[in-house]
């Protein structure tokens, strides 16, 4: 099951870079035909049939890799919480008598705290997996078609981070300013 979401995420991660590949075919098929005074219809027509078959595709790929790794979360919080009843159920009887140890308590834990390691796996591993596979699988594809400019994309990174931080810190000042202004009226 992981090996099969695994797979169909690296798919998933790089459908995104082929889009963008047949946009680019798309539009330089449009501009030739225009040049030479052909249909533009006839010579966009394969890139958007394949648009369309990369876009079902997607739909395939992503329902699938959200089953197979809720399927895996869900299995693991049914370990974790079996588990857990096993470690409560195995305590000293005495355990038992403290109030933090009531069987409301426990039964809160089991119920909602474990719950956590299910919204934390499926929805954040399917994100971060997809993510870091669509920007290796997008830098192959830069390099494979232009290395330069490739590079120069990478050299220009460090300066978007430093501006979305210093971004970001502006916002969260303005948040915190107008709250204060809220909070003082």
């Amino acid at each position: 099951m992981i090996v099969i979401g695994a797979l169909l995420t690296l798919i998933l991660a790089g459908l995104g870079p082929g889009f963008g590949i047949l946009i680019v075919k798309n539009l330089t098929s449009m501009t030739e035909a225009r040049y030479l005074e052909e249909s533009v219809t006839q010579a966009v027509k394969p890139w958007v049939i394949m648009m369309i078959s990369l876009a079902f595709l997607a739909f395939l790929a992503k329902a699938f890799v959200q089953f197979f790794f809720t399927f895996i979360t869900e299995n693991v919080t049914f370990g974790v919480r079996r588990d857990l009843y096993k470690a409560i159920m195995s305590k000293h009887i005495g355990w038992h008598d403290n109030k933090n140890h009531s069987s409301g308590n426990m039964t809160a834990i089991l119920a909602s705290e474990v719950q956590l390691l299910n919204g934390a796996g499926s929805e954040a591993l399917v994100v971060m997996a997809e993510s870091t596979g669509a920007i290796l699988l997008g830098l192959a594809f830069g390099f494979y078609f232009s290395w330069q400019m490739t590079v120069c994309c990478l050299a220009i990174v460090p300066l978007l981070m430093i501006s979305t931080v210093i971004t970001t810190k502006a916002n969260k000042a303005k948040y915190f300013e107008d709250a204060d202004e809220k909070v003082a009226n």
